[in-house]
């Protein structure tokens, strides 16, 4: 409940509009079994997929710094001149 309330409040922050979203209470897997899941359990699923999920996102701009910085060191060693735009 709470990770699709999250989405949905993204999309609307992100086209700048406040939208409220009206879920059902019932997820899917407490209609399937028929019974709450155990929110001791449930705990343990929504922390994990938050560390795995922080943990891409930190792995991915470790990549990116990196690139930037050996494009940058890259361009510094071969001596590029840098060209600008002519003005009109």
């Amino acid at each position: 409940m709470i990770i699709y309330c999250a989405a949905h409040n993204a999309i609307g922050i992100c086209l700048g509009a406040k939208v409220e979203v009206r879920l059902p209470h019932n997820p899917v897997i407490e209609v399937v079994r028929r019974r709450a899941v155990n929110p001791k359990i449930l705990n343990y699923i929504q922390s994990g997929f938050a560390v795995l999920l922080i943990g891409f996102m930190l792995w991915i701009a470790f990549y990116d710094i990196g690139d930037w910085a050996r494009s940058a060191n890259s361009e510094r060693k071969a001596n590029v001149p840098i060209v600008f735009a002519p003005k009109k």
